[in-house]
């Protein structure tokens, strides 16, 4: 027999999404569940599988925990976080999604509006002691006012700890394609590349990474980034990738300082 996949609630919901560990089905209009990818009658390399979704899940359903202690507006809202899974609130696109080329531009109100909520969101866990270890558009939703919010933490890890998820250009890599410990300096440069990928419409290097994406990932380990631009936001987003940064906190106040025009607001 093949392996089928396991579906929760199936007589009432359908999938609107699948990542590496989870499954999401549509609850209602305002809510989805999240639960890890289960198949019947498994491979014995697809129990394999199964057993790393668990463990994701259950990472996820832990930290969902503790967000309910201590919510921020831009993290996207857990309903319940049951045995089975998690009931989300629902949300619309991903900022992937809206940053494609065909997309209507950015206007740069809405631009510097979506910089301060990342860092803001970021910032928020980092208080909390926790870094989201995978930050990129894809991972970002936005609800239907087009306000930010940031999403999947199955990867989630404390500050210290080795980050589950990798790759350029939203993981800082070292020499040997190896990543610093999960903390200030990886959540930084994250936001660093999702800023240029909100600023440019598109991410990192993209253009050469579809030409030869090996020698972009060294480019990455040789600390070799892409110009950002010399207004205000390039600045930010250069610091970010050189580690200027000594904390999420350091980064948000000067966000903060950015009018609607991506221009820095003068005090005094």
């Amino acid at each position: 027999m093949e392996a089928t996949l396991i579906t929760p609630f199936n007589s009432y919901c359908t999938h609107v999404g699948f990542g590496a560990a989870g499954q999401i089905l549509a609850i209602s209009e305002n809510a989805v569940f999240k639960g890890p990818i289960l198949l019947d009658n498994p491979a014995p390399s697809q129990r394999e599988i199964m057993e790393d979704a668990i463990k994701s899940i259950e990472n996820e359903k832990t930290m969902h925990r503790m967000l309910q202690r201590h919510a921020h507006p831009n993290i996207v809202h857990s309903i319940s976080v049951l045995p089975e899974g998690i009931f989300l609130e629902r949300l619309g696109m991903s900022l992937a999604e809206r940053l494609t080329p065909t997309a209507l531009p950015v206007d740069p109100g809405l631009e510097v509006r979506w910089i301060q909520q990342l860092v803001s969101a970021v910032a928020w866990l980092e208080g909390l002691g926790i870094a989201h270890g995978d930050l990129r558009p894809s991972n970002i939703l936005l609800d239907t006012s087009q306000n930010l919010k940031l999403i999947d933490f199955d990867c989630a890890v404390k500050f210290g700890e080795e980050l589950i998820a990798g790759g350029a250009p939203f993981c800082k890599m070292n020499d040997g394609f190896k990543s610093p410990p999960a903390g200030v300096e990886t959540e930084v440069f994250a936001i660093g590349s999702c800023v240029y990928n909100i600023h440019f419409g598109h991410e990192p290097w993209s253009e050469l990474n579809e030409v030869d994406g090996h020698e972009v990932a060294k480019k990455w380990c040789r600390h070799e980034y892409p110009p950002p631009g010399g207004d205000e936001i390039g600045v930010i987003i250069q610091r970010c990738w050189d580690g200027e940064f000594k904390s999420v906190r350091a980064l948000d106040a000067v966000v903060k300082t950015l009018r609607s025009d991506g221009m820095v607001a003068q005090t005094g």
